[in-house]
C-alpha cells in the first residue's frame, strides 16, 4: 500500500468538517481503480457530479473499499452536484436520488447546485437546444432549486448544500434567504484566474471556497500574448523555478498555492504516483513550502499580469 497521508480538515459554517485536498473526477480515467488507489494512498475526499457520468464507477469502488473494511464511511467526504437540467423543484428528488443510487450511499456530504442557470429537463441530455441550435433555458430560479436542497439536509440525506460557479450577487440572494447556509463555493481557481473577489467574499460570510482545475492544464492565451507570457501552468517556466527551488513538482506548488490562500483544493489525477505526489503537499514541513505565496507566487502573478 504504501506511505499513506490524510489530508487536514477545515471546519464548515455547520459545524461539519472537509479534507482540504481532495480527488476531482471530471474526465479522469480508469475511474474505479483510481479512485481505490486514492484512498490506499490516503484520500478521503471525493467530488464527482451527475454530468460527470461516473458516479456509478466511483459508487462500485465505495463499496469494495468499504466492504474490505479500509475505510469507514464516516471517514469519507464525497460531493456530488445537481445538473442545470434538473434544477426545477419537481425534478431535484428524483436526480438525488438517481445520485445516491450511482454512488450506493446512504447520504452524501456535500451536494452543489452545479451552476446557476437553469436549463429544460431533456432526460439525458446535458445542452438541450432547439431546432436553431440555441440552448432551452428555463425560468427555473435557483432560489427555489435551494430551497429544494434544504429539504435533503432536514431528512438527513445530504450533509451539507452549497453552490458551483455563482458570482457574488447570486450568492447574496440564497443568502437572504436561506434556512441553511451555503457551506461551500465551488470556483476555479489558479493563478491564471485567481477569483481573489470572490475568494475574499466567501470568507467574509463564512462559505469556504473548494478550488476547481488548480492545476489548469489547458493554456490561455491572448492576442498578443507570447507562448512564454500563456503556456500550460505545469509547464510554466516560473512554476518551474519554485518547484525546482523547493525540490517538488509543478503540480505540488500549483495545489500549495490554492491551499495557502484558504481554499480547499480538488486536483485531477489517474497517475498513482501523482495521486501520492498530491496528497503528500500539505504534509510538507511548513520551512520548506510555508512562504511560498508571500514570496515566490508573486513571480507567478507578476509573470501572468494578474494580480491575486
Amino acid at each position: 500500500m504504501g506511505t499513506q497521508f490524510l489530508a487536514p480538515v477545515v471546519k464548515l459554517n455547520n459545524g461539519t468538517t472537509i479534507p482540504k485536498l481532495g480527488l476531482g473526477t471530471y474526465d479522469i480515467k480508469h475511474v474505479r481503480d483510481t479512485i481505490k488507489a486514492a484512498i490506499d494512498v490516503g484520500y478521503r475526499h471525493f467530488d464527482t457530479a451527475w454530468l460527470y457520468n461516473n458516479e456509478r464507477e466511483i459508487g462500485d469502488a465505495l463499496k469494495e473499499v468499504l466492504k474490505e473494511g479500509k475505510v469507514k464511511r464516516e471517514d469519507l467526504f464525497i460531493t456530488t452536484k445537481l445538473y442545470m437540467t434538473k434544477m426545477d423543484p419537481v425534478d431535484i428528488r428524483a436526480a438525488f436520488n438517481q445520485s445516491l443510487e450511482r454512488l450506493q450511499l446512504e447520504y452524501v456530504d456535500l451536494y452543489l447546485i452545479h451552476a446557476p442557470t437553469s436549463l429544460k429537463n431533456c432526460g439525458d441530455q446535458t445542452l438541450p437546444k432547439d431546432e436553431q441550435g440555441s440552448l432551452l433555458l428555463t425560468n427555473v430560479d435557483y432560489v427555489d432549486t435551494w430551497k429544494g436542497l434544504e429539504e435533503l439536509v432536514d431528512e438527513g440525506l445530504v450533509k451539507s448544500i452549497g453552490v458551483s460557479n455563482f458570482n457574488n450577487k447570486q450568492m447574496e440572494r440564497i443568502l437572504e434567504m436561506a434556512k441553511h447556509k451555503p457551506a461551500i463555493h465551488q470556483v476555479e481557481s489558479h493563478p491564471y484566474n485567481c477569483n481573489s473577489n470572490l475568494i475574499e467574499w466567501a470568507k467574509k460570510n463564512d462559505i469556504v471556497i473548494t478550488a476547481y482545475s488548480p492545476l489548469q492544464a489547458q493554456k490561455r492565451q491572448k492576442p498578443g500574448d507570447s507562448e512564454d507570457d500563456f503556456g500550460t501552468l505545469l509547464g510554466h517556466k516560473t512554476v518551474k523555478s519554485i518547484a525546482e527551488k523547493y525540490g517538488k513538482t509543478t503540480a505540488q506548488i500549483l495545489i500549495r498555492f490554492a491551499l495557502d490562500r484558504g481554499c480547499v483544493v480538488i486536483p485531477r489525477t489517474s497517475i498513482r504516483s501523482e495521486l501520492q505526489e498530491n496528497m503528500e503537499v500539505e504534509t510538507t514541513p511548513i520551512l520548506s513550502l510555508g512562504r511560498l505565496r508571500y514570496v515566490y507566487v508573486t513571480k507567478i502573478m507578476a509573470y501572468t499580469n494578474i494580480r491575486c
